[in-house]
C-alpha cells in the first residue's frame, strides 16, 4: 500500500494502479486487484470506469452490495457508461431482484442498441421471472448482433 504521510503521488499514477488491477483481475488475484482499482480511485477519484471495474472484481469475488454501489457510483460519474449499467443489471439479478435488472439492462440498451450482452442478460432476468416471450425476443436480439457468442447460445439452451 501507498504511505499516507506527507507523501503524495501524482495522479498520472492512477492509469497504472488501474492497469495493474486489470492485470491481477485477469490472473484471478481479486484482492490484489481491487486494492489497486481502490488506489486508482483514490488517486482519481472522479474515473467512473475504475469504479466499473473494481465492480466487476468484487462481483468475482461474490461481492453483490459492493459490486451494485461501485456500478452506482460508476453510473453517477457516467451516466453513458452502459456497460455499468449492464453489470450492475447482472448483479440485481444475481440478488434475485429481476425488475431491477430489467431496468439496468434496459437502459445498457437504450444507451447502445446493438449491445448484445445486454440484450442476453436482459433475456435470462425476464426467463428468471418466467416471462418467457420476453427472454426468447432478448435472447433472439441478441443472436442478431453477436452470433459468435457462446454466452448468448447457453442461455437459450441451443449451446
Amino acid at each position: 500500500m501507498i504511505p499516507q504521510s506527507g507523501y503524495r503521488l501524482d495522479p498520472k499514477l492512477a492509469f497504472a494502479f488501474a492497469n495493474r488491477g486489470v492485470a491481477y483481475t485477469n490472473k484471478g488475484d481479486t484482492d490484489r486487484a481491487i486494492a489497486d482499482y481502490s488506489e486508482a480511485i483514490r488517486l482519481d477519484p472522479k474515473n467512473a470506469r475504475r469504479f466499473s471495474y473494481r465492480g466487476n472484481a468484487y462481483a468475482d469475488k461474490g461481492d453483490t452490495d459492493r459490486a451494485i454501489a461501485d456500478y452506482s457510483e460508476a453510473i453517477r460519474l457516467d451516466p453513458a457508461l452502459e456497460f455499468a449499467f449492464n453489470n450492475r443489471g447482472v448483479a440485481y439479478r444475481r440478488k434475485g431482484d429481476y425488475d431491477r435488472a430489467i431496468a439496468d439492462h434496459t437502459e445498457a440498451i437504450r444507451l447502445n442498441p446493438t449491445f448484445g450482452n445486454a440484450f442476453s442478460n436482459r433475456g435470462i432476468a425476464y426467463g428468471s421471472k418466467g416471462e418467457y416471450d420476453r427472454a426468447i425476443a432478448d435472447f433472439s436480439e441478441a443472436i442478431r448482433f453477436d452470433p459468435k457468442s457462446a454466452s448468448v447460445f447457453s442461455a437459450t439452451g441451443t449451446g
